[in-house]
């Protein structure tokens, strides 16, 4: 019965809606609910997705991205750095030569009534430092400010072109699962995950962004096209630095010569993007920034978090100086090595193994932000995986970290996470694979 199905669409679209209007931060029952039923009504149709056309997922999609647009991002204030960085560049200042809060001392500044405003909503560690966001991404944060000094206007425009950057991501999914044989269906499915709703829409991470340059330059790695490839995964590193991770898979997919190629036309590129507003003068801000976020922050880690346990009554208060390094160089030798294990038996393994090698950072990392699941639940779509997808579904528990002060229900939450993912995981791997999606 065709009412039936568009039962779901509907029980989805409200779901989506009460997503958008009552994920908070400092409400974590009302998160959890409402990402739940979205969730629930989401898998709902991934099982169902046979009732539906692709162009029928296709518009679902469209329309779940247009009834977003008019709700603030409830459970990260990181956009009101965005305005502030993107309105900046359009007043002729680099966003990464002062900080905010050294520019609120300054008349100019501190009596416009739009800088007020986007400083009221800037965190206390991100007014103390300078930008950390590399080019491409400020590209992106000017334009939303094109149009007008309203805070709600420029965000929903900044929303907009996240969502026109992901449809650009679309595009070349679709065309990368049907080079596999695999379902175009996959691609709208994978848009209408809630989480990506919620953490690359609602909330404007910009890891959606990265994913639209991302897919294009997987697309022309397949095809051997290694000039273009090169330019869009540079683009990809420009928006966010963990692309980086993926550029030794290449290595899988060309010869020696090829892969030398390939990484000194991303050089190239990196080069290029990089200057259009990090000029040399302010490396040293950037770097400074970026060196407090990565070595200062501890969230929703497992491996990190255990290590550190286990080594704190020998090193003390320096564990965290040893912890994450070796960490960080484990990473980098795993990522290697399965870099270097040739040869594939067919393309799609390519990216297999960049999955993979995805999942080894983030288990190893001080760091695991709800966001940061983005590439591995896109890469999986090419995979015979779908534990992300669940991953992708508990994962909001850490957000109660925020709501509970308590520390054994943060630790309580956070175990549940990793423990669910991991059974999942090893259910998927080594059994019957009675709960897959596929």
């Amino acid at each position: 019965m065709q009412w039936k199905k568009w039962f779901w669409v509907l029980g989805y679209f409200i779901t989506i809606i009460g997503l958008g209007r009552y994920a908070h931060q400092d409400e974590f029952i009302h998160t959890f609910s409402s990402y739940t039923l979205a969730f629930a009504f989401y898998l709902t149709l991934y099982f169902q997705r046979k009732q539906y056309a692709v162009k029928e997922l296709k518009i679902i999609t469209f329309i779940s991205a247009v009834i977003v647009l008019p709700f603030w991002p409830g459970l990260s204030p990181d956009f009101y750095r965005f305005l502030w960085d993107g309105r900046l560049i359009l007043d002729g200042v680099n966003p990464y030569a002062h900080t905010p809060e050294a520019l609120m001392e300054i008349s100019r500044f501190a009596n416009d009534a739009y800088y007020q405003d986007l400083y009221a909503g800037i965190t206390q560690l991100s007014r103390e430092n300078y930008s950390c966001y590399p080019s491409i991404n400020q590209f992106y944060f000017a334009l939303s400010n094109l149009f007008s000094k309203d805070v709600w206007f420029n965000m929903v425009v900044m929303r907009a072109l996240i969502i026109l950057s992901l449809f650009m991501a679309h595009h070349f999914t679709v065309k990368m699962l049907l080079q596999f044989d695999r379902s175009p269906k996959l691609a709208s499915l994978f848009f209408l995950n809630p989480f990506v709703l919620l953490e690359l829409v609602i909330n404007l991470h910009f890891e959606g962004v990265m994913i639209a340059f991302l897919a294009p330059a997987l697309f022309y790695l397949l095809r051997d096209r290694l000039f273009l490839s090169a330019l869009f995964f540079a683009l990809a590193i420009n928006v966010k630095l963990t692309p980086l991770l993926l550029l030794p898979f290449v290595y899988k997919q060309l010869s020696i010569k090829h892969t030398i190629l390939f990484y000194f036309y991303c050089a190239i590129a990196l080069v290029v993007f990089t200057h259009l507003f990090l000029w040399p003068t302010y490396y040293e801000n950037f770097a400074q920034s970026l060196s407090l976020y990565f070595a200062n922050f501890e969230f929703n880690s497992s491996f990190y978090s255990i290590a550190t346990k286990i080594l704190y009554p020998i090193f003390t208060w320096e564990t965290v100086y040893i912890v994450g390094p070796a960490l960080s160089l484990l990473t980098v030798g795993i990522l290697i090595v399965l870099a270097l294990k040739r040869p594939v038996n067919s393309r799609i393994e390519i990216l297999y193994y960049m999955m993979a090698g995805y999942v080894i950072y983030l288990i190893l990392s001080s760091t695991i932000h709800p966001w940061y699941l983005s590439i591995p639940l896109f890469l999986g779509m090419f995979s015979k995986f779908n534990f992300v997808v669940i991953w992708s579904f508990v994962i909001i528990l850490s957000y109660g970290f925020y709501a509970f002060e308590t520390p054994w229900i943060s630790s309580l939450m956070k175990w549940t996470e990793y423990v669910i993912v991991l059974v999942y995981f090893l259910q998927e791997k080594y059994k019957n694979k009675r709960f897959s999606l596929e």
